[in-house]
C-alpha cells in the first residue's frame, strides 16, 4: 500500500469518527437513546397505495424519506423499518404517514428504516415532512411542493415547484426549483436552478446557485460563508459583507427587481 493511499484512508477515517462523535455528543446533549449496530436489514413492514391525489404529511424520527416520480396514476407509500414502535398510513382528507423508531441506531453498512413515497409524474400537491429526519431525498417531482421542518439531515432533490426548507443543521441540494424558501442554521446550499423567487436565511455554511432567474425581489442572508452566483438575469443585486471580498458583474442597475444579499463573514461573488 503506497504511503498516499494510507494517507487518505487515515483522513476518511478521521472524518468519519469526527462525525459520528459530533453526531452522538448532540444526541447525548438531547438527552436521546441510540444504538450503534454494525449491519440492519430494514424490512417492509406497511404498503398503501391510494387512487386520489391529494397531499400527503409525513411525521417521523430518525427516517429516511424517499420521494419518487413514477409512471403509475396513483399515490404509493411503503414503511421500512425492523425497530418501530408505532406506524402508520392513514387516508383522510390527506394522507398522514407516521414512522416512530424505538431508538436511534448508527449504522454504516445497511438500509435503514425509510419511507418511499411514489407519486404520479402530474403530481402537484404538497409533502409535508416534520419531525426528526436522517435525510430527505427526491427523484423527478416537477410539480411538487415540499415543505421540511426538522432537526438534522440533508435535503436532496432533483426538481420541485415549491421548496419551503426549515432545517437546523445539514446539506440542501436542489437541481431545479421555482420557489425557494430556506431557513437554515448549519451547513451548505447548492442549487443548479431558480426561476421565480429565492428567501434564503442561514448563519453557517457556503451558499452556491448556478443560474438565478427571478421575477420578485429576494433576499439571501448569511452569517458565516461564501456566496457565489454563477448567473443571474436581468437584475440588481445590492450585497454587502462585514468581512470579505464582493465581486458582481452582469447585473443590471436599472431593474425594478433587487436580490439582497448580506453577509457578515465572507465573500460574495455574482457572475
Amino acid at each position: 500500500m503506497g504511503n498516499g493511499l494510507k494517507i487518505t484512508l487515515v483522513v476518511l477515517l478521521s472524518i468519519i469518527t469526527i462525525g459520528l462523535i459530533g453526531l452522538l455528543s448532540v444526541m447525548l446533549v438531547r438527552g436521546e437513546k441510540f444504538e450503534f449496530v454494525f449491519a440492519t436489514s430494514a424490512k417492509l413492514i406497511e404498503e398503501k397505495t391510494i387512487e386520489e391525489i391529494k397531499d400527503i404529511n409525513v411525521n417521523v424520527n430518525y427516517v429516511d424519506i424517499e420521494i419518487n416520480e413514477s409512471d403509475d396514476e396513483v399515490i404509493n407509500v411503503k414503511i421500512y423499518s425492523d425497530n418501530a414502535s408505532s406506524h402508520s398510513i392513514k387516508d383522510g382528507e390527506t394522507l398522514d404517514v407516521e414512522l416512530k423508531e424505538k431508538s436511534k441506531f448508527i449504522s454504516l453498512f445497511s438500509r435503514g428504516p425509510k419511507i418511499v413515497i411514489n407519486v404520479p409524474k402530474y403530481y402537484d400537491k404538497k409533502v409535508s415532512v416534520r419531525g426528526d429526519v436522517l435525510d430527505v431525498r427526491g427523484t423527478g417531482c416537477e410539480n411538487l411542493i415540499l415543505y421540511t421542518d426538522f432537526s438534522t439531515g440533508d435535503v436532496k432533490v432533483e426538481e420541485m415547484n415549491i421548496a419551503n426548507i426549515k432545517l437546523s443543521t445539514g446539506d440542501v441540494k436542489l437541481e431545479k426549483v421555482n420557489d425557494l424558501v430556506v431557513s437554515h442554521s448549519t451547513g451548505d446550499i447548492k442549487v443548479r436552478e431558480v426561476n421565480k423567487s429565492i428567501n434564503i436565511k442561514s448563519n453557517v455554511g457556503d451558499i452556491k446557485i448556478e443560474n438565478l432567474n427571478i421575477e420578485e425581489d429576494g433576499l439571501i442572508k448569511l452569517s458565516t460563508g461564501d456566496v457565489k452566483i454563477s448567473k443571474v438575469n436581468s437584475i440588481y443585486v445590492d450585497a454587502k459583507t462585514d468581512v470579505g471580498d464582493i465581486r458582481i458583474q452582469g447585473t443590471d442597475r436599472k431593474s425594478d427587481i433587487v436580490l439582497t444579499i448580506t453577509n457578515h463573514i465572507g465573500d460574495v461573488k455574482v457572475g
